[in-house]
């Protein structure tokens, strides 16, 4: 059951890349929206730093998905 005051963005496929990239802007302003964060790796990392263990993920880690995970969390 979705929660009705969540809000969701289903993939599309938008063939005017300009339209798309300000769509996107926009529904990052929005503060009920979410993304996902990645693969499995650095959402599993991110539940495992919560339940209080030491994570090093060892993936891929790009500006933008280091800026979502916390510091304490080491990327390879």
């Amino acid at each position: 059951m979705h929660d009705q005051n969540a809000l969701f963005i289903y993939r599309r496929y938008v063939s005017n890349s300009t339209l798309f990239e300000e769509l996107v802007e926009v529904a990052y302003t929005i503060p009920e929206s979410r993304y996902p964060l990645g693969g499995n790796a650095p959402v599993m990392a991110l539940r495992f730093f919560k339940e209080g263990f030491k994570v090093l993920l060892g993936a891929s880690v790009t500006d933008k998905l280091r800026k979502e995970l916390h510091p304490d969390i080491n990327g390879m």
